[in-house]
């Protein structure tokens, strides 16, 4: 140690100053190392001793040219910040911002896998922290709950434009195997008509080989379907010789009969006198039964697809849970004359408050199916009643709802989702009669590739000081999938995804469009649909530090989806 002493002693009064509080802030640094408390690449601590190292060597010119506090101004100690802490990040439940701002992010830089580079400043100033016990397994992911909808009516509408390319059925196969629902106000419209003209100009009766090629259609796409038999029209024999012949030509295609749409409006759409309720609705449905299973006991039955009146479905699943495989429930957070919480505007459509309140009225029509314990699904849903808000349902705002939406029902135990419509002409369609793509699309797709290999659900625990919400699947690959939804429509996301587990590589696919009120050009794993149909993403790497925290920013309105192993 004999030229460490000869060292100092031949430095001046000032140089031993820089020396010792150099020594100790290196030795502070170190201690924080130990402690886990910073991350720090090598580069970082080259920076750190090439630092001192001038410091201590600097070629000083007389006690009055070396200014201690001057030395360390200068000195880059940035190194020194922490990973954010959750107590820095304050929940909030209400949201501000109106305006549509977005734009396409920059993945952050570097080859997936563990790493111990420096943090950048918006790592370490994160306002987002998402954490994940892998481990906290939840319930299982349902299979073919990413589903749509679509009116009896423009059945002939899908068929036609399926005729004309396989681009029209690779959109719904890039969905995954899920399930079509046929009905809506046009199922109660349809009698049948089993050797009638085979899709008239106006369509309301159902013929045979209209269900045949509907079935062709169904198993092309490797998909399954529910059929809606008319109850507007009361006439349970017909309706019983319809729900047969759908049975036996679909086979295991057909997931279930349903009988009648949304009864509890039937008074005021003039099927009914203004005294029907929910006992005479429950009557005429136990007719129905009678007579379809009197033909075939073996078709299955759901029911009772209606919408905001509790009573009645209490009512109705107190007689008759016992003879459904599935209950199913319509809902619409907003409508298209809707005011207040009701409102269909961008803003509104993101808010958490309306998503609170989503929730509460799943959880209210969910608690009487598990009374009964049947199954329970919302057979009907999309983002506005009555057709749609053009600028709103219509929007890259849907996809980024719809996808929040799915994840958050199947939180709640939901176990199967339909978005209504295809081909209607409705402004929230996700494919319409033409075979185009709108933004919906996007949202179905992006719950698909988190859920592609089924698994769990994780509930993470969320801090954030932006609308931005987190949703995560443990695949039953292995994987971990984080979905991240900034919701926010001013503020950008930086996002800390920290877990319990450590895991050596991550990937993103973002999920994007010029704004929030953009109704082209959105991108998904930087690629929308081909002409041909198809969709082929190019993720991204990300870098994982020390194993458990990887990092990303979302501009406002924008998801991502991080898959880590």
């Amino acid at each position: 140690m004999e030229w460490l002493k000869n060292f100092v002693k031949q430095r001046t009064t000032s140089q031993k100053i820089v020396l010792l509080v150099s020594v100790l802030l290196l030795s502070s640094a170190m201690l924080l190392l130990s402690a886990k408390q910073i991350v720090l690449a090598e580069s970082g601590k080259q920076t750190i001793l090439t630092t001192l190292q001038k410091i201590i060597f600097s070629n000083t010119k007389g006690k009055n040219n070396t200014n201690t506090s001057s030395v360390f101004s200068n000195t880059p100690v940035s190194f020194l910040l922490s990973k954010p802490s959750p107590s820095l990040l304050t929940p909030s439940e209400t949201y501000g911002g109106s305006s549509s701002i977005g734009s396409t992010p920059t993945p952050m830089p570097g080859a997936s896998g563990t790493s111990n580079t420096t943090p950048t400043s918006t790592q370490t100033g994160s306002n987002v922290l998402i954490s994940i016990n892998p481990s906290a397994v939840g319930l299982s992911v349902p299979p073919q709950i990413d589903g749509i909808s679509t009116e009896t009516g423009a059945i002939c509408k899908i068929l036609s434009q399926d005729s004309l390319s396989s681009t029209y059925s690779q959109l719904y196969k890039n969905l995954g195997s899920e399930m079509l629902r046929i009905g809506g106000n046009s199922g109660d419209q349809a009698t049948w008509s089993p050797s009638g003209t085979y899709c008239p100009t106006s369509p309301d009766a159902i013929d045979e080989q209209e269900v045949n090629n509907l079935i062709t259609f169904v198993n092309k796409i490797g998909w399954k379907f529910t059929w809606g038999v008319d109850l507007g029209t009361y006439d349970p024999t017909d309706m019983a010789s319809e729900a047969d012949y759908v049975y036996n030509e679909a086979g295991s295609t057909l997931y279930a009969i349903a009988i009648g749409n949304e009864p509890n409006n039937f008074a005021n759409e003039g099927y009914r006198t203004s005294g029907y309720n929910g006992t005479s609705f429950t009557t005429e449905w136990q007719a129905y039964k009678t007579a379809i299973l009197g033909i075939n006991p073996s078709i299955p039955l759901m029911g009772d697809d209606q919408s905001q009146n509790v009573p009645w479905y209490s009512t109705f699943m107190s007689s008759e849970a016992s003879s459904l495989i599935l209950s199913g429930y319509h809902l619409y957070p907003t409508a298209s004359t809707g005011t207040g919480p009701n409102a269909p505007t961008i803003a509104n459509l993101l808010s958490q408050s309306l998503m609170n309140n989503t929730i509460g009225t799943i959880q209210t029509w969910e608690a009487v199916a598990k009374e009964y314990n049947v199954p329970f699904a919302l057979t009907e849903v999309n983002s506005t009643a009555g057709g749609g808000k053009s600028g709103v349902s219509n929007a890259f705002a849907s996809a980024l709802w719809s996808a929040d939406y799915i994840f958050t029902a199947m939180e709640q135990g939901v176990q199967r989702m339909n978005f209504h419509a295809v081909g209607g002409g409705a402004s929230y369609e996700a494919i319409d009669s033409s075979g185009n793509v709108h933004p919906l699309y996007y949202g179905l797709l992006f719950f698909h590739e988190a859920t592609a290999n089924g698994g769990n659900v994780i509930m993470p625990s969320i801090h954030a000081t932006t609308n931005t919400t987190a949703h995560v699947i443990l695949g039953g690959d292995g994987k971990l999938y984080v979905a991240v939804i900034n919701k926010d429509l001013t503020n950008t996301a930086t996002v800390d995804i920290r877990t319990t587990t450590n895991y050596s590589q991550a990937s993103v696919m973002y999920m994007t469009a010029p704004s929030a009120s953009s109704t082209s050009g959105v991108t998904f794993g930087g690629a929308s649909t081909a002409a041909n149909g198809t969709w082929s993403p190019t993720p991204s790497s990300l870098q994982i530090i020390n194993g458990t925290d990887t990092y990303l920013t979302l501009s406002p309105a924008e998801a991502a989806l991080v898959t880590l192993q």
